[in-house]
């Protein structure tokens, strides 16, 4: 099993996904007035919190199937696997932000206050999550 590339790096410099040349990269903002957007033209807006929370779950879920046909994919299959799993990790990123959306949460803001917290957290052992994609 060959080990997958990673996602370009948003340049913030630039306001351009790094390796991508002149494509814009999309803001976590842009992602929630687009929810906001297509919520609203079909009616979405009106769903209950925990009902979208069952969505986000069932995306997670969904995740989890692509990560394994990634992971058993055929090396001729690989980036079609690569691209459904980045498809599913959208639409799990996309209910999330029609959770914030629909219980008043700034996720642009709670990002920058988490990732300030989480600059100076300290956490136990990960070493386990260091393995290469792929090993068991």
């Amino acid at each position: 099993m060959q080990q997958p590339s990673r996602a370009p790096v948003k340049d913030r410099s630039s306001g351009m996904s790094a390796g991508l040349g002149n494509v814009p990269g999309v803001t976590l903002e842009e992602i929630c007035d687009n929810v906001r957007q297509l919520a609203g033209r079909h009616g979405w807006d009106q769903t209950d919190p925990a009902a979208r929370m069952v969505h986000v779950t069932a995306e997670v879920g969904e995740v989890a199937d692509a990560l394994i046909s990634l992971r058993i994919a055929a090396s001729d299959q690989v980036d079609e696997a690569r691209t459904a799993l980045g498809h599913v990790i959208f639409d799990a990123i996309w209910n999330l932000c029609a959770l914030a959306n629909a219980t008043g949460v700034d996720l642009e803001q709670a990002a920058r206050t988490k990732m300030a917290l989480n600059a100076d957290h300290s956490w136990p052992d990960d070493s386990v999550d260091r393995q290469p994609f792929g090993e068991p």
